[in-house]
């Protein structure tokens, strides 16, 4: 049976529109509920390898020099999956109990059809309540760029009975610049640490449009952990009496984090363990009212130079695991640089335990 065009063409319709289908049921979704859109926010399942973008009091907790890069790739089963990078570098000084920090992040979604690029500054202060609490206020200010181009996408009406794009939408590349605003404080007492964040103060509008302004929600993140020693490096003998031999530091690290945006709520529960140089560990996401549970595991290795991990999200729905398609993958890469020794009258300040110590 020879070749027809016409017969196939729905196909070829089908193969070249699944790539866009997701987005412009998105956009269509926002335009068709109110005047008013709402944006929504990249997120990090490493979010303790991402502090000052989980709570900007993280700037300069840990008394070294940071320099962080981080690359999230979502949904890569899609076509044009959801990418972000982020850069950031932190430090703190000691002598004004004052940390600083300074993220560069950019988010393309739809193969490049949405960007946007953010340029985020975060100072935080280290407060001595005692001997055993001490609280790291804060507060971040930050510029966005976006970008939308939605001249690539191709609508039903655009193709001709063969499959092939005969004519080009009419839609022009627009872009928008925004101020955004955030606060945040944590606390630390003994082996316990736990905070606030509240992001997206202003609610600043991304786009402003015919049908309605597109803004970003508020954000409130509520966090508490601790650090469980298991093994604080013993000393045993082998039964063969070999020789001796060192455990290294093992710790666990439970946590929880909740959200709230928009009227929606994610619960996440989990925690690492840490050893000598090694760490793993895994988290349970779900949001409330509706949504699935999301699985996300972690594996990382570090030393008093360096931290790299990786973590594998997959997703869910009634039960059932998507697998690859709508899986999310992310690595983060720290460089850590102590930028001068400890002074003994300063010895409160880096007692104090904010996060997972690795």
């Amino acid at each position: 049976m020879p070749y027809n065009q016409t017969y196939f063409a729905p196909y070829l319709l089908l193969m070249k529109v699944h790539k866009h289908l997701i987005l412009l049921l998105l956009l269509n979704s926002l335009l068709l509920l109110s005047n008013k859109g709402v944006g929504q926010d990249f997120t990090f399942d490493q979010f303790y390898a991402n502090r000052m973008r989980f709570n900007p009091a993280y700037a300069g907790s840990e008394f070294y020099n940071h320099v962080s890069g981080v690359t999230r790739y979502q949904y890569p089963g899609l076509g044009n999956p959801y990418v972000t990078y982020g850069a950031s570098f932190d430090t703190y000084r000691e002598s004004i109990r004052s940390g600083f920090g300074l993220m560069i992040t950019r988010d393309d979604q739809g193969g490049g059809y949405l960007s946007r690029n953010f340029l985020e500054f975060a100072y935080s202060y280290q407060l001595k309540v005692s001997h055993e609490v001490v609280i790291r206020p804060s507060l971040q200010m930050g510029i966005g760029y976006y970008q939308v181009d939605p001249s690539g996408l191709h609508f039903p009406d655009m193709y001709d009975n063969a499959g092939g794009v005969a004519n080009s939408n009419n839609y022009v590349a627009q872009t928008s610049i925004l101020y955004d605003f955030a606060a945040g404080a944590i606390m630390s007492f003994r082996r316990y640490y736990g905070g606030i964040a509240v992001h997206h103060i202003l609610e600043p509008t991304e786009f402003d449009t015919e049908v309605g302004q597109f803004v970003l929600p508020r954000r409130i993140t509520i966090h508490a952990g601790a650090e469980i020693p298991i093994e604080s490096g013993s000393r045993f003998r082998y039964r063969k009496k070999i020789g001796h031999t060192r455990i290294g530091r093992v710790a666990a690290y439970p946590s929880v984090v909740v959200e709230i945006q928009d009227g929606q709520t994610k619960a996440q529960l989990g925690g690492l363990v840490a050893m000598e140089s090694a760490y793993v560990g895994g988290y349970l996401r779900k949001t409330f009212p509706q949504g699935d549970f999301r699985t996300t595991f972690i594996f990382g290795i570090y030393s008093d130079n360096y931290n790299f991990g990786y973590s594998f999200d997959l997703g869910s729905l009634n039960g059932k695991i998507f697998g690859f398609n709508s899986s999310i993958h992310e690595v983060t890469l720290t460089l850590k640089m102590e930028y001068k020794k400890q002074k003994r009258k300063f010895w409160w300040q880096r007692k104090a335990i904010f996060g997972p110590e690795f």
